[in-house]
Parts: C-alpha cells; structure tokens; sequence
C-alpha cells in the first residue's frame, strides 16, 4: 500500500528538499547528518528522479523497522504483544505517513529499531560482540538525524533499572560502542567546522524558539500534536502506562500470561518514557515539531500494546470495547491523513486550513506550469532566468517540478538560512532576470526584491483547488523580475 501511496502522491516540501541534498552529495548538510541523501539518492538510482524513487528506500526501511520492533516485543514479551505492537505502528498516524515520505526521521527510526533488537539479543544471550553492532547502529543513524545519540543515555538508564543486566555496566564495551558511534559521526562534525558550525547552531537555535509565547503555550501544542500524531486515546493510554518505571503486565506476565525475560519493564520504559519527557520540559520553554520524540513511541506503543494484551485476555467487555474504539478511531485518523478529501465522500468536509498539511503534497504539476509560463516569458527577453523563492520549500519543490528539474536559487529577504546557504552565489545572478515566487502572501518580501531588481510585475495568482474542499488549497504568487542588481544576503536574514 505504502509503495502505490507514494507512486501516485506528490512530494511533500521537505522531501523535495532533502531530494536537492542527494544532488549535492556532502559530507553533512545544515539541517541535519547526510544519511537521507545518501538514501534518496539510491532509490533515485533505481527508480530515476520520480516521487517513488525518492521515496522507496525509506518506504523499505519502514517495512524493517516494524520487523524489527515486532522481534524485540517478541523476545521480551512474546507472539502475542509482538502482533499487538506491530498493529499498533500501522495504524497510528506519525508512524504511517512516516514510513511513506522521504524524510529524516523515517531512517532514524528504523535504525532506533534495528538497534533495539539488536540490544535485546546482546543482553538476553551475553554477546559481547553485540554491543559493537548496537554502537554501529547508533552511529549510523546519529548520519541520519543527531538525536539517535540519545540512544546512549537510554542504554544506560536500562543497566540502571534492570538488575539482571546491570553487569555490563562494570565491563568496557557499552563504553567502547559509544565511542564507536562518535566516530561514525565524525563526518558531520567535520562539515561543520568547515561550515562555520552552522549545521550545531541551527540545532541548538530549533530547541531555543520561544517566539515570546505566553507561558504554557508550546507544551499545550506539544500534547496535542502528539495526540494526533498517535490519536488521541493511543497518546493517554501511552502516558499512563509509562507513567512510572514499570508498565503494567511487566515481566512477570508474557504473552500467554507466562513469565518473560527479567528486565522487559525496564526496557519498555528506558526507551519509551526519558525521551518523551525530555521533549515536554523543552515544549515548556519552545515550539517543537511533532515528529521530534517518534523513536520513543516505538516502545511506548510496545507498552500499550502490553497492557491491552493483557487486558484483551481478561475478558473484560468494557476494556475489550474501549480498545476497539482507540484502535477505530487512529485508523480513521491515518485515512483521513492520507485522504483528506475523504471526510467530504461522508458529508463532513474538513475546510482547507485544517487539512493544510494533508494537502501539502497536492497541486504541484499546476504550480509549476504556471511558473513555468513566466519563466519562458522572460526567456523570451534575451536574458538568463532564474527560479526563485525566500524558503526551501519553494525553491526544493519548483526544482523537483520544473521542466528540467533546474537549479533555483534563493532570496534570502526576511528569512533564515537553509542549506542553499552553501550552494549559492548571489553575484553569479547579477544582472539576469527572474522569476520570483510566494507561496504565501509576503509583502515585505515583494518590498525587498523592488529593491534589488529594475522591475518587478506581478501576475496572476497560480490557485489551486482540489475535489471536497470549497475553499482552495493553495495560493502561490508569482513574480515577473527584470535585471537583478545583487544584495548582501546577510542584510535581512532572520537568524538559524
């Protein structure tokens, strides 16, 4: 289902960015480690530069994390909450819609998973040599995304809480994998301190955006992107089963209700509570994505998963009927995601501004014809075009769609960096003409670029509509710009 999805959907902005990273192959990139390039890359390779090709490679990796995460339920609690995590993972919306889309957090994820199993044999069987392989894990998906690191703390917050595994904090190998993990890191490190540190201070700066909210108001954001990035009942039964070191049916309790492994309550809780919490003390001060704790609900959901194991074999008809409408209610949830015009086939139409994520990845061939017609217009002129837009999105997306798949080059006008920072060269531009483009309305912008072009001629709005919504999805506006004088892009930058 995953790979006819991404056939037949559009790119959603980020991909396309991430797709422009695996055109410029490096050693790391500013927003995160080089992993997701690589990846793309090799799926575009296979399936040329197409929405499935840059998609299959992580759609694969999806198929393994819910392998893996199945045999390390398994393990500690057996066949039956194995089958109850991995239906749990396909059904809640952030793990779906993430083991679709090209995006960071999908191969980090898999990586979280395929070290988690491999932790699990390591400490279950005594191999030594195991703990090498988790280290090698953890650093390749720390090229991925730079929170994979934290699986280390994790590691030994488990040691701690279990006692039959505690041992291995006196011998040196959990260390020595650490140390091996960093090494693999390297390479982003090294790209940093040849970029200025840009790639360390974008990050740092991401876990600093207070943007003067009243107090309160990023943690409330924070709850309730989680509840519908997991649906609002699966979020509360996670909180509650994690609520303290040691899940309901723990150890002493398997699938068929006999005894487990020693240390499953300590594992479910080290790798599914410390993350999730360290996420709502830094919502209290910052405005965090969604996506940021995922590796954490693969153990959180595995301890849900636990828990209604248990309770499915109670008997109980209240709890087997509230799991039910949990279960019902996240599958509706991750259709809706998916399909969004759906609810309007039930006579319950969602309005454009609700499922505005959920349409981000419609109408692109529309825009980029309209783009398209400017820019062969201004070609007409005699003089070189380029693409151009403030964020990367605009510029990823119209790159992505654009006969030719060109090279676009930013404006920074009232904007932060991005990683196009380091692939332009705003003095090559000067005196060419462009074709500027908004996907919002951007007054100071448009002000900005009178400034630094001879002419600039608005068109019409490019408007796109989609079947069950009455209102349009999206509003791009585009700019006819003539004879580009240069600027300072560090004249208006809007910090990291």
């Amino acid at each position: 289902m995953r790979l006819w999805y991404a056939a037949r959907t559009g790119l959603a902005e980020d991909e396309s960015y991430y797709w422009q990273w695996s055109r410029h192959l490096a050693l790391s990139y500013y927003d995160q480690g080089p992993g997701i390039a690589y990846l793309i890359r090799l799926g575009t390779l296979v399936l040329g530069d197409t929405p499935l090709g840059v998609r299959l490679v992580p759609i694969l990796l999806g198929a393994g994390t819910g392998w893996f995460v199945f045999l390390s339920v398994r393990r500690w609690y057996g066949d039956g909450a194995a089958l109850w995590t991995l239906g749990l993972l396909n059904i809640a919306p952030l793990l779906v819609v993430g083991g679709i889309i090209a995006t960071y957090d999908g191969p980090q994820v898999f990586f979280w998973a395929a070290a988690l199993y491999t932790l699990t044999r390591t400490v279950q069987e005594g191999r030594t040599g195991g703990w090498y392989l988790v280290g090698l894990l953890v650093g390749l998906g720390s090229l991925v995304k730079l929170t994979m690191l934290l699986f280390a703390p994790c590691v030994l917050l488990f040691l701690l809480l279990s006692p039959a595994h505690r041992r291995w904090l006196a011998t040196p190998h959990p260390y020595l994998a650490f140390l091996l993990a960093l090494a693999l890191f390297s390479p982003v490190v090294v790209w940093n301190a040849q970029h200025e540190w840009m790639g360390f201070l974008h990050t740092f700066t991401l876990g600093n955006r207070t943007r003067d909210a009243k107090p309160l108001r990023w943690f409330g954001d924070f709850l309730g992107g989680q509840a519908l990035a997991l649906s609002p009942f699966v979020f509360l039964a996670e909180l509650w089963v994690l609520r303290r070191p040691a899940p309901p049916a723990a150890d002493k309790e398997g699938a068929g209700g006999e005894p487990g492994p020693p240390g499953g309550a300590a594992f479910l809780w080290a790798f599914g509570a410390p993350i999730l919490i360290l996420c709502m003390l830094l919502a209290l001060r910052s405005k965090l994505e969604i996506n940021w704790p995922a590796p954490t609900h693969l153990m959180g959901l595995a301890a849900v998963a636990v828990a209604w194991a248990a309770a499915w074999r109670s008997g109980r008809t209240a709890a087997r009927a509230g799991i039910v409408g949990a279960l019902v209610l996240s599958g509706v949830m991750t259709l809706v995601i998916l399909f969004p015009a759906l609810p309007s086939a039930v006579g319950v139409p969602l309005s454009a501004e609700t499922a505005k994520k959920a349409n981000q990845v419609y109408g692109w061939p529309e825009i980029a014809r309209g783009v398209q017609a400017a820019r062969e217009s201004l070609a007409r002129e005699g003089k070189p075009v380029f693409v151009s837009g403030v964020n990367y999105r605009v510029n990823s997306i119209l790159a992505f769609y654009l006969p030719g798949q060109p090279r676009t080059q930013p404006l920074y006008l009232n904007s932060r960096r991005d990683q196009y920072w380091v692939w332009t060269d705003p003095r090559a531009l000067v005196g060419q003409n462009a074709v500027f483009a908004l996907d919002d309305v951007n007054a100071d912008a448009v002000a900005l670029a009178r400034r630094y072009f001879a002419s600039v001629e608005p068109q019409a709005p490019i408007v796109v509509r989609r079947p069950g919504f009455r209102e349009p999805v999206k509003t791009w506006y585009i700019y006819k710009c003539r004879d580009f004088k240069g600027y300072d892009p560090l004249a208006h930058l809007a910090g990291y």
